[in-house]
């Protein structure tokens, strides 16, 4: 029972989990796996990567096909040998290790698997002979810094000291050959080592450390040896090469000069062809000696539909094959990509936006007038004949997979059928400058959930403080169902025109829900010079009363990814919206006083700026509360109160 372990990492080298690994037996069929030595547990079959993207197998000696499969492309690696389990070992020298594996492998015999594919070699003594020869020129290779190379002669040695038992009848012939082929190079088979390990450096000839004259010599290209050599295939393009390819079933092929395209010109590589209906063809580019890969389903080659990767090795591969990833595979396998857990998509406090769920409602009623209005932070604006009501809805029944229950909702009161050219109405949220300087230059994604009840189009804005840039995007929404809207803007937030980065708007995210001619544009997703809010294709929402518009969930963060919503408790969901607005009601007692700024008190966050007072004034005479400061407030002067229940407001809202 040997043992095949790897793992599958993104370009970055960064490990990617539950990547699903098919492995097969020379007949095409489910290999039998374990997970232990013994055979006594059963593995599963296709098997997963881990957290750390590393899979293992266990099974009996032979040879195997990998399957992993990328976006509906099956990615086949059909030269799996297992020779033994892999160990740790001391090389002493490359040439002594070699001839201790050689002589090791002699006395393992005819359970050695024969991976070089010549046929009818049925002798125990010229198998091992073969073996011997085979560890000895991977060491060779291993001293080269060929870490491929030295993994199969530790192998080779593994496999032969588990062996012994059964090969004593062979060990003596063995090892003369075997002594013989450390003396003189020339008596190496070039042969058999090419189908060892050979082929790997031909697909990949700057995957190692060797020289180009050293992988020359082992791939029998000079000093007058051979090698088993691909075929020149005669085509007029790449599909013609490809389909002629495919006729011939699996091996190596390299193209004629003709009408191929460069990178392929005089590059032989290996085509593979899957029972399940895929291809894949691998080799080395022309010109720039990279790898490149391509794969498809076969009953495409004929239309010339494929893709092309480009494949890596792993570096940190610690099997007898490489399993190779592609260019984008980690993006289409892990939603979020993660450049830095500081500043990138999953760092804490990544939302810009205050009460996306529309949760904290510290005024608690059905706002009726432009300006702030029902959950906090949030309002509508606009002239227009018409009026809404905005208020605040549960939607657990709907949203609960996603822990949102509560949703801003719109709803038209008194339509308005004729929207003026200046006229509009959109629901709006403006984001203090201090939090909008990350987004100057880069990639950033709004997110957010809509339903309304009038289906059609309705555009969704970003419009700096200065009112002098504006970016529109036009999102088409149902009627009745809940639609996650997801917008990247890749270049983020431009240089160019009025932004203000401390205390004062920075931008305003605005949904539309009727907008007039003077305040639409006809450049969508881009930045354009000027105050508008929408395109032409904007509906009027307005148009009948009892429609209703609701929204949530809404995120802005750095990155080209809508992660789920950032929950905060809370606590600090109401802390926060506190620097904007609070509200004091039957708590304030108020002293007899003829000093102003008397009976001074402390806001319980800093507010914004100096904030504007709203007081019901009991019965009495004089002055109730005056803000002294972001910080403070006082008693106003003295004042005589006969009765009542005072309701106090400080707002320093955008």
């Amino acid at each position: 029972m040997q043992k095949y372990k790897s793992n599958i990492t993104s370009t970055t080298g960064a490990a990617i989990r539950n990547v699903p690994v098919t492995v097969l037996n020379e007949a095409g069929e489910l290999a039998s796996l374990f997970l232990d030595r013994a055979g006594a547990i059963a593995a599963p079959n296709p098997l997963a990567t881990d957290s750390s993207g590393n899979f293992y197998f266990y099974a009996v000696n032979g040879r195997y096909s990998l399957r992993t499969t990328v976006e509906g492309v099956t990615i086949t690696d059909d030269d799996v040998v297992l020779l033994q389990d892999p160990v740790e070992i001391t090389v002493a020298g490359p040439i002594a290790e070699a001839i201790a594996a050689a002589q090791a492998a002699a006395r393992q015999a005819q359970d050695v698997v024969d991976s070089s594919g010549i046929p009818d070699m049925v002798a125990a003594a010229q198998n091992a002979v073969i073996d011997s020869n085979q560890a000895l020129q991977e060491a060779r290779g291993a001293s080269l810094a060929s870490a491929e190379a030295k993994q199969a002669a530790e192998s080779a040695k593994s496999a032969a000291e588990l062996a012994k038992g059964d090969a004593q009848a062979a060990s003596s012939t063995a090892n003369a050959a075997a002594q013989s082929a450390a003396q003189s190079a020339a008596s190496i088979d070039p042969t058999a080592i090419y189908q060892a390990i050979g082929k790997k450096v031909d697909a990949q000839p700057n995957a190692g450390l060797m020289t180009d004259v050293e992988r020359q010599k082992l791939g029998g290209i000079v000093g007058g040896a051979t090698k088993v050599e691909s075929r020149v295939i005669d085509c007029i393009d790449l599909k013609d090469f490809f389909t002629q390819c495919l006729a011939l079933g699996s091996g190596f092929y390299r193209a004629n000069e003709g009408a191929m395209p460069e990178e392929l010109r005089y590059a032989h590589g290996y085509f593979s062809y899957s029972n399940t209906g895929t291809w894949s063809f691998t080799a080395n580019a022309y010109s720039s000696a990279k790898p490149m890969f391509y794969a498809g389903l076969t009953a495409d080659i004929a239309a010339g539909t494929w893709k092309q990767y480009t494949p890596m090795a792993r570096a940190n591969h610690t099997g007898v094959q490489a399993i190779s990833t592609v260019d984008g595979l980690q993006t289409w396998m892990n939603a979020p990509s993660i450049n830095s857990l500081n500043s990138g998509p999953l760092a804490g406090r990544r939302n810009k936006i205050h009460n996306g769920t529309m949760r904290v409602n510290q005024r608690g009623l059905t706002a009726v007038n432009p300006g702030p209005a029902g959950p906090d932070r949030w309002g509508y604006a606009g002239a227009h004949d018409g009026a809404l009501a905005i208020s605040v809805i549960n939607v657990a029944a709907d949203l609960a997979s996603s822990g949102i229950v509560t949703a801003m909702r719109a709803t038209v009161n008194t339509a308005d059928t004729s929207i003026g050219a200046s006229q509009a109405a959109f629901l709006t949220h403006r984001i203090e400058g201090y939090d909008i300087s990350a987004l100057i230059g880069n990639a950033w994604t709004f997110s957010c959930w809509v339903r309304t009840s009038f289906a059609g189009t309705y555009c969704l804005s970003f419009v700096n403080g200065g009112g002098d840039r504006s970016w529109v995007t036009a999102i088409g929404l149902l009627a009745n169902t809940w639609t996650k809207v997801k917008v990247t803007l890749p270049g983020g937030l431009p240089t160019a025109g009025t932004w203000n980065y401390t205390n004062g708007v920075g931008m305003s995210i605005s949904w539309g829900l009727a907008v007039g001619t003077a305040l639409q544009t006809d450049t969508s997703n881009a930045w354009v010079t000027g105050n508008v809010i929408a395109t032409a294709a904007q509906v009027n929402f307005l148009g009948a009363t009892a429609r209703t518009f609701d929204l949530t969930g809404v995120q802005l963060e750095l990155g080209s990814v809508a992660t789920p919503y950032e929950q905060i408790s809370y606590a600090e969901e109401l802390a926060i919206c506190k620097r904007y607005y609070l509200n004091f009601s039957n708590t304030m007692t108020l002293v007899t006083s003829s000093a102003a700024n008397a009976n001074q008190k402390i806001f319980p966050v800093e507010m914004r700026q100096l904030p504007t007072v709203n007081q019901s004034t009991p019965s009495g005479t004089g002055a109730l509360w005056v803000a002294t400061s972001s910080r403070t407030f006082a008693q106003g002067g003295s004042h005589s109160i006969d009765a009542g229940t005072a309701v106090l407001e400080f707002n320093a809202e955008l």
